[in-house]
């Protein structure tokens, strides 16, 4: 199985595996975005051991297994400054797909369309590896700039459902969306 290379590039930004010394920017980048928690619930203030893990199992790939985790940090070209990651899980929930189970970008970068260009990117990786269908992502309905984001990407297909079945300040719910790599 082919997995998403351990560094590539956009027009404007770098990216890389992330690395145990990314682990203090990747938390920091992640607790700004703290604030969507009111929306989401996979916002909240984290902890550095909750990172370590995460770039441990990354940096543990056993391309044998059928579960390939990959968390890769973001910079701009050029510059060594970590302004957002992501972290993906090939062959995942289902065979030829694509997993996206976080996606972040420090709020000091949103609004110049660097999200954009990063899940584009990550989308013609994909592409061009020539494995896999579909990526798909999870976005919880209260996080209106999220759902705003991901369709406009072209992730407009709905494949699952998924919470409470009514809404109130302290309930959740969250749809699975689907974008084609064909």
């Amino acid at each position: 199985m082919k997995v998403l290379p351990q560094s590539w590039e956009t027009d404007r930004l770098s990216v890389r595996d992330a690395t145990m010394g990314d682990v203090p920017h990747l938390r920091n980048v992640f607790n700004a975005c703290s604030y969507l928690g009111e929306w989401d619930d996979t916002f909240y203030e984290e902890t550095e051991e909750a990172f370590i893990q995460l770039v441990s199992k990354s940096l543990g790939l056993n391309h044998t297994t059928k579960e390939i985790f990959k968390m890769q940090s973001v910079s701009l070209r050029g510059r060594e400054n970590i302004i957002g990651y992501f972290h993906l899980f090939h062959e995942a929930p289902m065979p030829r797909k694509v997993w996206i189970s976080m996606f972040v970008v420090h709020p000091h970068f949103q609004k110049h369309r660097y999200g954009s260009e990063l899940a584009y990117g990550i989308w013609n990786q994909f592409k061009l590896l020539g494995d896999y269908e579909a990526i798909w992502l999870k976005v919880c309905l209260k996080n209106w700039p999220a759902l705003r984001f991901w369709i406009d990407m072209g992730w407009q297909t709905i494949v699952h459902y998924e919470g409470d079945t009514v809404h109130s300040d302290n309930t959740m719910a969250s749809i699975v969306l689907e974008k084609k790599l064909a």
